[in-house]
């Protein structure tokens, strides 16, 4: 007896407790498709010599954590793209707070055409000179992007914070930008080139995004298909007071999780025909919270951020990345590779799920456990979130029914480790490359059923076959 009872208190569920959770996956029940390259980057301005290198000298380690992900989108923008300027000789315009270079501009361009990855790029709206957004257009952009390296040129960041940051005096509305867009996407069209050229915007935060509809349904008609894609940006949280602060607990709350569920849809339809792209985004906004936003429980926030995206029909999603904020997945320090959890969760998602078509995944659960679940056609993936302070096991039920189970684990020691997580026990080593991540074989047990013990802090995926 004394034998038994030291067994069950060493497993995960002990003897006679319920499981963690109950799933049933139903693979008849589909909904979208995950695109292929769902889910990228965005970076500043500021970033681009550090993070993806110079003439000559490119950052092989970052663009190789770029190639990890497969082919996707690199947004270069952000508050920096309407602060900085474009510059020829690397001098501050008068005006503006930075300079984007030709150097800069290269670096954008032979990144994403060695990675396979596209681009959106941001020009200054915030500047009120039409002609120097477009001279940046065609000096910097159509001098070296292609229709393969170039997915958008985006114009201007966050509008509607615009009164807000004193770039336009009180009382500016959507009518007044639209107007303000409209003068910039014809002067990149009188451009030799320009009326080719994919545009993207608003790139509204959620003070505009309720009336999205408003900026296609403006600007439409004069752009048609120049309006490549509709643009909104999305942080759950933020710290823009600087005196709040932001716990786990906050960042994985139900409350946070359902704002999405609400908000995703709503964005998708406002955009009508054409593609919604959340081309910035995060967990934390104005910088992040440390110990909340750089641990492992924004891993499993993002998780759950892409999947609602996705089964709302968003097209795609970058997360964004400012200098060594605390938010950043991926940043360069001190000529050094750093890598968060939300990296991890990134590539987790490419491999596993772009690609491939949602599911139904129904969960019975008292506990903070999520599901999410795709198939390829063939094997069904089942995706389990831990946000729980426990840890258990976890009953999965597919139809229709499997014989094998591959089980990988992205976990860290707990939901706030900011340096330990792992993705099937491998890391990304110092020249950007992510191991092959070992998994392990499940079997079902004589009811069909699998069995997976979940850890705290952790998120599975188990793949289903016959």
């Amino acid at each position: 007896m004394r034998a038994l009872a030291v067994a069950c208190a060493i497993a995960s569920s002990g003897c006679g407790q319920p499981p963690l959770a109950t799933v049933a996956v139903d693979g008849a029940r589909r909904g979208p498709t995950v695109p292929a390259g769902f889910a990228g980057f965005s970076v500043e301005y500021d970033l681009v010599l550090d993070e993806l290198g110079g003439d000559g000298a490119p950052n092989e380690a970052f663009r190789q954590t770029m190639r990890n992900l497969g082919a996707s989108t690199l947004r270069v923008g952000g508050n920096s793209e309407d602060d900085d300027c474009w510059s020829p000789d690397g001098t501050t315009p008068a005006g503006c707070r930075g300079a984007i270079t030709p150097e800069m501009a290269r670096a954008i361009f032979s990144a994403v055409d060695e990675t396979g990855w596209r681009a959106i790029v941001g020009v200054n709206l915030a500047r009120e000179d039409a002609q120097a957004a477009a001279t940046y257009v065609r000096d910097g952009i159509l001098a070296n992007a292609t229709a393969k390296t170039l997915a958008a040129v985006e114009i201007g960041n966050e509008p509607d914070v615009y009164v807000d940051r004193m770039l336009r005096p009180p009382g500016y509305s959507e009518a007044d930008h639209r107007a303000e867009f409209l003068a910039r996407a014809d002067a990149i069209a009188a451009l030799p080139d320009g009326s080719a050229l994919p545009l993207s915007g608003p790139a509204v935060t959620d003070i505009w995004s309720g009336d999205l509809a408003s900026f296609p349904g403006g600007v439409g008609q004069s752009l048609g298909a120049r309006l490549a894609m509709v643009t909104a940006h999305w942080y759950p949280l933020n710290v823009c007071s600087h005196t709040n602060t932001v716990s786990v607990e906050d960042l994985l709350s139900s409350s946070v999780s359902d704002a999405w569920r609400a908000t995703a849809p709503q964005l998708v339809a406002a955009a009508g025909a054409r593609p919604l792209v959340v081309d910035e985004t995060n967990s934390v906004a104005c910088g992040g919270q440390s110990g909340t936003s750089d641990a492992f429980a924004a891993a499993l926030w993002a998780l759950d951020f892409l999947f609602t995206a996705a089964r709302a029909g968003v097209a795609s999603v970058q997360l964004h990345a400012h200098a060594a904020r605390t938010y950043s997945p991926i940043l360069v320090d001190s000529g050094a590779l750093v890598v968060r959890p939300l990296y991890y969760a990134l590539a987790l998602f490419a491999s596993r799920a772009e690609g491939r078509t949602l599911v139904d995944a129904a969960i019975d659960s008292t506990a903070r456990v999520l599901a999410f679940a795709v198939t390829d056609g063939q094997a069904l993936t089942l995706f389990l979130l831990n946000e729980d302070a426990r840890a258990g096991e976890v009953v999965v039920r597919p139809s229709p029914s499997a014989t094998r189970g591959s089980l990988l684990l992205l976990q860290a020691p707990a939901l706030d480790d900011v340096a330990r997580t792992t993705l099937g026990g491998a890391t990304v080593g110092a020249d950007g490359t992510l191991a092959a991540p070992a998994e392990s074989a499940l079997a079902p047990d004589g009811d069909g059923a699998f069995h997976v013990q979940l850890p705290v802090a952790a998120a599975a995926a188990l793949t289903l076959t016959n």
